[in-house]
């Protein structure tokens, strides 16, 4: 059953609260894991700004947000929130950071969606799905990926500077 009712402010409710309070515990050792990855590795150091860049561009919402009507969805967000913290346990277990992190990024999304309803998902969606880039690649997959890159970038360089020595 959605309850619909007209915000004055942004502000958080008793039940917001509880709601992205729980969130930030559960996710706390995800977002250390994926930290830690991003310290070892060069190529994920940029994940540690993706959020300010994802609250920088919520906080261009900032007019718009108080405006929107606050239809809750309790029942459809909490069966994805259900098993996006299912998919983040199941990541942990197998000690896999890249999927605690993909599970973070829609379980943020479907907070927003039981605590503000459609409207607010709507007008947050680009800045929670931007949220993608600080999920790290898995280790498994980045070292070959690099050097299939490595190896097209060096192929093309050197078609190019023999191209250009024949001219």
């Amino acid at each position: 059953m959605s309850q619909v009712r007209n915000p004055t402010r942004i502000g958080l409710q008793g039940v917001e609260w509880l709601l992205f309070a729980t969130l930030a515990i559960a996710f706390t050792p995800a977002v250390i894991a994926m930290g830690e990855v991003w310290s070892r590795h060069d190529d994920d150091s940029p994940g540690y700004l993706v959020l300010f860049a994802a609250l920088w561009a919520a906080s261009a919402q900032r007019n718009r947000l108080p405006k929107l009507p606050i239809n809750r969805e309790p029942l459809r967000g909490g069966i994805l929130l259900a098993l996006c913290l299912g998919l983040s346990r199941i990541g942990r277990l197998a000690s896999i950071v890249s999927l605690e992190g993909l599970a973070l990024v829609p379980s943020l999304a479907s907070a927003v969606y039981i605590a503000r309803g459609m409207a607010w998902f709507r007008s947050l969606s680009f800045s929670i799905s931007s949220m993608i880039f600080m999920v790290p690649i898995p280790e498994r997959l980045i070292i070959p990926l690099i050097a299939k890159l490595q190896r097209f970038v060096s192929a093309g360089g050197f078609k190019s500077r023999t191209r250009s020595a024949c001219l």
